[in-house]
């Protein structure tokens, strides 16, 4: 491709049920790790365990209090996440 960001034609059309297994269809895949590394499968999201926490509540809980910070937004997003 001589510029990826061509954008795609208005009159291609992709018939969903030529190229899809019914079997897979309404299956979420999970394809990151096989962008960066074609050798790793393509996986269904389901089967995708959960990551543990990157961000530890008590510590940025230590951070905040000794920086005497008053905004407690935060501290909320890393225990609750955004809501």
């Amino acid at each position: 491709m001589a510029d990826p960001k061509t954008p795609r034609p208005a009159d291609v059309e992709f018939d969903n049920d030529y190229y899809t297994n019914p079997k897979y269809a309404g299956t979420i895949w999970y394809i990151a790790d096989h962008l960066k590394d074609p050798s790793k499968p393509i996986i269904p999201l389901a089967l995708v365990q959960p990551q543990r926490r990157q961000l530890d509540a008590e510590f940025i809980d230590g951070i905040a209090d000794a920086r005497n910070h008053g905004d407690k937004r935060p501290q909320d997003r890393v225990r609750h996440g955004h809501r």
